[in-house]
C-alpha cells in the first residue's frame, strides 16, 4: 500500500513470481489501495505504480484500488480492467487507521464499530484469493488493502438472520352441527411453540389440540394465536351451533280407536331424548272413521333457544274389522270321474286368507278360487274358512 509516502513507498499484499530464466520479474499487484502518491511533502507527481525496468521487469495488475495519486496511476505499466478508483474512505487517515468503513462493522482496535457508509473496495479483491481469516460475514470474497485477509477485515454485510415465524392454521371434526356440541380442534400451525385459543364464548385453552363443547345455539369465532420466540400469527375460523327444530312422531302404542272424535287436550308428550317430542292418545280415547287432523303445541323445557313448536298430526281412522262369514259355490255338484270342478268363494266381511278342504284326503288350497278334480267316485264334503284380522268362520 502506498499512502501519504514520500516517494514510492512499499506496495503490499503482493504476489511475486519470477519470469522465464533470463527475463527478469512478472510483478503481480493484486488487493491493494493505492492513493495519495506524491513525490515530496511540498506535492509533485508521484504515480500510483511505476515500473523503472521495463526491459526485464513486468507488472500484472489485479483487483487494485486507485485513489488521487498526483502523477497518475499507472507508468510503464498496463491496467487492469479489474482495477477500480473510488475514496477507500479510511476509517480516520490522520491517524492512520486505514481500516475500511463498513456499515456492517470495522475493527477499530478493540472493538467492531458500524458506520454510515461501506466503501466500494470491501468485497472488490481478486475473487480467488483466501478470505477464510476474515470475519463472518466474509462474502465469500476478499477485501482490498492493509487488512485484506486478516481478522481485522471490515465485514462485508451487516448479518441479519431470517427469523423463523410461526403461521397459525387449524381444522376442527366438526364446524356445524347442534347443541350440546363438543369439538375437537386439530392444531396445524408451522414453527409455533405456545398455542393461544379463543373460543367465542369467553373461554380459552392453551393446549395444541384441546377439546371444547358448545352447549348453547349460536355463531362463534374461534381465534388461534401462535406463538415463538420469534413473532405471533392467528388463524380465524366459525363454528355454527344450529338452533335444532325438535323432531315431533306420532305414537300409538294401543293400536287401532274407535268412536267420538279426539281433542288436542286429550294428548300427552313426553321428551324421550333432546329434539324428539314422542305424543301417545289418551288411554281410552276413541276417533270416529276418517282421517283427522290434529294440531298440537307444546312448549320444551329442556332444549336450548326454544320456546314453542308445533306439529300438524295426521291420523287415520278406519271401521272396526268385525269377522268374515264364509260361504262359496261350484261350478257343477256331481258328474263322472275324473270330476274337475271350479269352486268360487262368496264369503262377506272381507276375508284376508282362505283354506279349502276338498273332503277327498288329497290336497288342501289356500287360493281365493281354486280348481280341484275328483278323480274317483264317492260323496265328498268340502269345507272353506275363511280369516281377517277379527277372526274366521267355517263352512
Amino acid at each position: 500500500m502506498i499512502n501519504g509516502s514520500y516517494g514510492a513507498g512499499i506496495v503490499q499484499n503482493n504476489v511475486y513470481s519470477p519470469g522465464p530464466a533470463g527475463s527478469g520479474y512478472v510483478v503481480t499487484v493484486r488487493n491493494n489501495i493505492i492513493t495519495n502518491t506524491r513525490t515530496s511533502a511540498a506535492g509533485g507527481n508521484g504515480y500510483g505504480t511505476y515500473n523503472l525496468l521495463t526491459d526485464t521487469n513486468s507488472f500484472v495488475l489485479q483487483n487494485n484500488c486507485f485513489y488521487n495519486n498526483t502523477g497518475g496511476d499507472f507508468i510503464g505499466v498496463q491496467a487492469s480492467t479489474s482495477d477500480i478508483a473510488a475514496d477507500p474512505q479510511y476509517a480516520d487517515r490522520n491517524k492512520y487507521d486505514y481500516h475500511l468503513r463498513s456499515k456492517a462493522g470495522r475493527w477499530d482496535g478493540s472493538g467492531w464499530v458500524n458506520d454510515g457508509i461501506s466503501f466500494p473496495c470491501i468485497d472488490t479483491g481478486y475473487p480467488l484469493s483466501d478470505y477464510s481469516n476474515e470475519p463472518e460475514p466474509n462474502g465469500n470474497r476478499i477485501n482490498i488493502g492493509l487488512d485484506g485477509n486478516t481478522r481485522y477485515a471490515s465485514k462485508s454485510e451487516l448479518y441479519v438472520p431470517t427469523l423463523i415465524l410461526p403461521t397459525a392454521n387449524f381444522s376442527s371434526n366438526i364446524t356445524s352441527s347442534y347443541p350440546t356440541l363438543s369439538i375437537q380442534f386439530i392444531d396445524a400451525s408451522q414453527n409455533t411453540t405456545v398455542w393461544n385459543w379463543y373460543f367465542g364464548d369467553s373461554t380459552y385453552s392453551t393446549q395444541q389440540n384441546p377439546t371444547h363443547t358448545y352447549s348453547a345455539a349460536g355463531t362463534y369465532n374461534v381465534n388461534l394465536t401462535a406463538s415463538n420466540g420469534n413473532g405471533t400469527d392467528s388463524k380465524l375460523s366459525t363454528i355454527n351451533v344450529l338452533k335444532s327444530t325438535p323432531t315431533i312422531t306420532w305414537s300409538n302404542p294401543a293400536g287401532i280407536i274407535y268412536g267420538t272424535a279426539l281433542s288436542s287436550t286429550q294428548l300427552t308428550a313426553s321428551a324421550s331424548v333432546p329434539g324428539t317430542f314422542v305424543y301417545t292418545p289418551t288411554a281410552g280415547t276413541v276417533l270416529n272413521t276418517g282421517t283427522k287432523t290434529l294440531h298440537v303445541d307444546f312448549t320444551p323445557t329442556d332444549y336450548v333457544s326454544y320456546t314453542t313448536a308445533s306439529k300438524d298430526v295426521t291420523i287415520n281412522v278406519s271401521e272396526k274389522p268385525v269377522p268374515p262369514v264364509a260361504s262359496f259355490s261350484s261350478n257343477i255338484t256331481s258328474g263322472n270321474a275324473p270330476l274337475n270342478i271350479l269352486f268360487t268363494d262368496t264369503s262377506t266381511g272381507t276375508p284376508t286368507s282362505w283354506n279349502w278342504n276338498f273332503g277327498d284326503g288329497t290336497t288342501n288350497s289356500i287360493q281365493k278360487n281354486p280348481t280341484h278334480i275328483y278323480s274317483k267316485a264317492g260323496s265328498y264334503t268340502i269345507t272353506l274358512t275363511v280369516s281377517n284380522a277379527a277372526g274366521s268362520t267355517i263352512r
